[in-house]
């Protein structure tokens, strides 16, 4: 089972801080925009809900909204649905399976901290845009592992965490994975063979995402970028697109 990520923005540890910072930035993000009074959003990602039950209180509030949540893990979705939201429904999803199940469904589509867990994150982000109406927006947000963020990272986990890289580094060096962050070298490469899903987001390369982005929906006109912004420390990378065919 994945983390339950509402736990992560709890306490007073350095994570959480960043946390918090992190949605603090989110919610101005919606705040930039101009959302109607009626709609319907995605969150692609949901774990248990948290992230929908704070939208529903904080941003569209007195806004007639539906919510639809999305992940891969079916005891995030039941904790989801055991919240009993109103105008909220969630579902199991394969984000690797490119689908055309939610074709055009959402308003607004969010996918916040999930792509560097997804074993295809080019797959994942081409259901994101499938999901989104022509003219709706799509909020991503990724974290970014590579170079001195990358390597702080990496450190910070391994000396908070217990055993916090699972067997990912089984037939793997570490310190081969170390000079790929310095050298800023790819770093997906550490995540061969593929899998279905990622615990840790080590091997996620922040600049590749960004290449396919601009490659697959930008320079195919697909997609037009409207926002692209980074946290403190560069630690994570913040991105709004309007879909326009």
């Amino acid at each position: 089972m994945f983390t339950i990520h509402e736990q992560t923005y709890k306490g007073f540890g350095i994570a959480a801080i960043l946390h918090r910072r992190r949605l603090r930035r989110i919610f101005r993000m919606f705040n930039s925009m101009e959302i109607n009074d009626t709609g319907q959003l995605g969150d692609f990602g949901c774990s248990n809900g948290f992230i929908i039950t704070l939208l529903q209180e904080r941003i569209f509030k007195g806004k007639d909204w539906k919510f639809h949540g999305f992940d891969y893990d079916e005891h995030l979705i039941s904790l989801a649905k055991g919240r009993n939201l109103q105008h909220a429904e969630f579902h199991f999803s394969n984000f690797n399976v490119v689908s055309d199940r939610w074709d055009s469904a959402f308003n607004i589509v969010i996918c916040f901290e999930t792509l560097e867990h997804t074993g295809n994150y080019r797959n994942a982000v081409l259901n994101l845009y499938n999901s989104c109406q022509v003219g709706g927006k799509i909020i991503i947000t990724i974290p970014n592992e590579k170079g001195l963020p990358g390597l702080l990272k990496y450190i910070g986990r391994k000396m908070l965490r217990k055993n916090a890289y699972e067997d990912f580094f089984v037939g793997k060096s570490e310190l081969r994975y170390i000079w790929h962050l310095l050298s800023d070298q790819s770093i997906e490469v550490f995540r061969s063979p593929a899998e279905t899903g990622w615990g840790p987001h080590l091997g996620f390369d922040w600049k590749l995402f960004e290449k396919f982005l601009h490659q697959e929906l930008m320079e195919k006109g697909k997609c037009r970028l409207l926002s692209e912004d980074n946290a403190l420390l560069n630690f994570n990378h913040f991105y709004i697109l309007e879909k326009v065919q």
